[in-house]
């Protein structure tokens, strides 16, 4: 059985839309125009299936690692959902969710350039003041950015990130970490809106 590329749909499809134009005896220039965006699609079809095949590739060679065996890994999306789901594993912490783009981002604006720095992060006074404020649902991404918090509320703040509401597990866990005074400040001085 053969599966068609995205790129393989939409030409089959214009093919198809077209397919008298494409078909008819056409004039050697437009011919030859045919043939060669024909062809391109074709390369970058080929181009991003080695793309494809290559992340696939790391992130199983990742997975089948330990964290010890990773912790010189330059923090990504893959590195990093692999370390947090090993410590919510070991601290049977629900968790869901993958780390995006911007997060990765957040986490090196922060300071954290490997995955090894990444994981000082999680110290069992984080992990247990995170299970004692935990809400309902927890996400990887809203563990990293807690963790950043946790270790460092005004540097984190401080940084580009694209969120402006902190909800209220968040809140008890910065609470007991800074004071509320502290927080409070932080909530106004960053315009960040509390959220239930």
């Amino acid at each position: 059985m053969q599966i068609r590329t995205i790129l393989q749909h939409a030409w089959a499809e214009l093919a198809h839309d077209r397919s008298f134009k494409f078909n008819a005896a056409l004039p050697e220039l437009i011919q030859r125009k045919l043939n060669l965006h024909s062809a391109m699609l074709e390369i970058v079809d080929g181009a991003f299936q080695e793309i494809s095949d290559s992340v696939d590739r790391y992130k199983e060679n990742i997975e089948s690692k330990s964290i010890v065996e990773i912790s010189d890994t330059p923090v990504d999306s893959i590195s990093a959902i692999k370390l947090i789901n090993d410590i919510a594993k070991k601290n049977k912490i629900s968790m869901s969710g993958e780390i995006t783009k911007s997060v990765v981002k957040e986490i090196t604006d922060f300071g954290i350039k490997t995955i090894g720095d990444l994981q000082k992060l999680a110290t069992q006074d984080f992990i247990s003041n995170f299970k004692k404020h935990k809400s309902g649902k927890n996400t990887a991404i809203g563990f990293v950015r807690s963790m950043m918090m946790f270790k460092d509320v005004e540097r984190y703040l401080g940084i580009e990130h694209d969120w402006k509401g902190m909800t209220e597990a968040l809140y008890g866990l910065l609470k007991d970490r800074y004071g509320e005074e502290t927080i409070e400040r932080l909530l106004d001085e960053y315009e960040i809106l509390r959220t239930l």
